[in-house]
């Protein structure tokens, strides 16, 4: 799936289409508006100058949830309270999703509205391609200091 971005000065919006004008319509509702020329209109401008002072993209889910999927990643098993290695990297996506990763993600689909297995198949799939070893370097470095 694909996303629409909408970036202000204050905020990032993530909308679950690929038409910038259906996400410009979110984006109004969402900031509580009936539509992107009654915000433009309220603000004094034009929609095509309302729209300049947005960062508008077509982003995929792994870069609408990139935030959330690179802190997992470069998290420590160890310190995030695992006691054993991981035998698949999978085991460690499982674990993620049912703690911090996992509430940061489904409180994102809420937030901007996404569906959630979309949203939890594409988190699952990238902490997935994380390195075993890198997983479970922790576990070794502290084997390593008790001898």
């Amino acid at each position: 799936m694909r996303y629409t971005r909408i970036e202000t000065q204050e905020a990032s919006y993530v909308y679950a289409t690929e038409s910038e004008d259906v996400a410009l319509a979110k984006f109004a509702d969402t900031v509580g508006y009936s539509s992107y020329a009654d915000l433009a209109q309220t603000l004094g401008e034009t929609v095509d100058e309302a729209k300049a002072d947005l960062v508008i993209r077509i982003v995929t889910a792994r870069e609408a949830l990139a935030g959330i999927i690179d802190e997992a990643l470069e998290s420590d098993a160890k310190a995030d309270g695992a006691t054993e290695r991981f035998e698949l990297a999978s085991d460690w996506a499982d674990r993620c999703w049912q703690g911090k990763t996992g509430d940061d993600a489904r409180c994102f689909a809420r937030e901007h509205n996404l569906n959630l297995g979309e949203v939890y198949d594409c988190v699952r799939d990238a902490l997935c391609e994380r390195d075993l070893d890198d997983i479970n370097a922790p576990f070794a470095e502290r084997a390593d200091e008790a001898a």
